[in-house]
């Protein structure tokens, strides 16, 4: 890998400290069409807070992974599988906003 590439494609300061959120199983979450964020929802907790705002002070950089489309399956397991095992030869598959599920061949995942 080119490292001065890879830090410089990196967000904030590399010198500080990194709190990474990665979100968990999503089922049905095709039908929601507002991203997963740290803003919290007006609506839901009764004002607008941005959650990442007290790690941001505290010198962090906040990082999101976002996996939603993947981790849209109907059971937990189908949708936790996605993360240990992938490869060239294996293919895994999203749902798009249409409830629909694509196929995706050759991703990576954590155990590769």
């Amino acid at each position: 890998k080119d490292n001065a590439l890879e830090e410089s494609s990196q967000p904030g300061s590399s010198d500080k400290p990194v709190l990474l959120y990665a979100h968990g199983w999503q089922r049905g979450a095709y039908k929601n069409p507002a991203p997963e964020s740290f803003i919290t929802s007006q609506e839901v907790y009764g004002e607008e807070r941005d959650v990442a705002e007290p790690w941001l002070q505290a010198g962090y950089r906040v990082l999101c992974f976002m996996w939603v489309p993947f981790a849209d399956e109907s059971d937990l397991a189908t949708a936790e599988q996605k993360i240990w095992t992938a490869g060239k030869d294996q293919v895994q598959r999203w749902r798009n906003r249409d409830g629909n599920f694509q196929d995706v061949r050759g991703a990576t995942g954590i155990g590769q």
